[in-house]
């Protein structure tokens, strides 16, 4: 049994400028799931893309943000973007702005457009940015509720920790508030089950049982990993809900790993609030 004593955050994408930078992130997101990050290699994106689009995998593809920037002859796609409810527009009067990704793009078989695929423009583009983190498997759950986002999470459907791959034990999130800060009676009585919870896992696992039969029983305190998507507009609401506590007070752990993307947002000169 391993215990992370923190949770942890890094921007995997301030919004790509090429296609090609975006499926890199797609795979990233997607081999997240399966702990398969060690199979990327150089071309390997392209190949993975191709994968997810022929199995209809498309949710992956959000992860890819496309920029456009389109002259007054492409009204139509515009007036698409515009009232499509992934997508976010802004228009000059000669151009119209798009943030969208590339799952929209595909699914509406709209190729065509990302001719006019652009670099972030700021004072035009809504920004859209990628966070990978390390928390746990009950605040992942919290922050998977922002359904606005994209989401890519590490499979205990898929990832068998009882194999020498995962060195055959779990991981899990120690906690780092309320009596367990205080109190090493509370503490210890935790670390009891989570190894029972190990054993009944890796004893399931040797019984013939597969990863997702033997995840049954995994607490809230396995660790795990998650890809959020999602523009500037949607991390403001998720800091004011994580991070400020605006409709309540909020989980210990989920305002620590908000505040640690916010932190990350400012030191990338990402403005949120007018104040930054």
């Amino acid at each position: 049994m391993k215990v992370i004593n923190s949770q942890t955050a890094e921007i995997l994408s301030l919004g790509e400028a090429t296609l090609e930078e975006g499926k890199k992130i797609v795979e990233i997101a997607g081999r997240t799931c399966y702990k398969s990050l060690n199979l990327i290699t150089e071309g390997s994106a392209e190949k993975f893309v191709s994968r997810m689009i022929d199995s209809e995998h498309l949710s992956t593809l959000e992860h890819c943000t496309i920029y456009l920037k389109l002259p007054k002859s492409k009204r139509d796609d515009a007036l698409f973007f515009s009232y499509n409810k992934y997508s976010e527009t802004n228009s000059d009067g000669n151009y119209c702005y798009v943030t969208t990704n590339y799952r929209v793009i595909v699914e509406n078989e709209m190729e065509d457009v990302l001719k006019y695929q652009c670099a972030y423009e700021p004072t035009n583009h809504i920004r859209r940015i990628t966070v990978r983190m390390v928390t746990n498997r009950q605040i992942a759950n919290e922050f998977e509720r922002h359904r606005v986002f994209s989401f890519n999470q590490e499979s205990s459907r898929y990832c068998n920790y009882g194999k020498d791959k995962f060195d055959n034990e779990l991981k899990f999130l120690k906690p780092t508030f309320g009596k367990f800060l205080i109190s090493n009676e509370v503490y210890d009585e935790w670390v009891k089950q989570m190894e029972r919870a190990e054993y009944s896992y890796l004893k399931l696992c040797k019984m013939g049982c597969n990863a997702q039969e033997a995840a049954t029983v995994l607490p809230n305190s396995t660790a795990t990993e998650l890809v959020m998507s999602g523009t500037t507009k949607d991390w403001e609401h998720f800091f004011d809900l994580r991070m400020k506590g605006l409709t309540g007070k909020p989980h210990p752990l989920a305002y620590d790993l908000a505040n640690k993307i916010y932190l990350l947002f400012k030191e990338q000169g990402v403005k949120i609030y007018p104040e930054d």
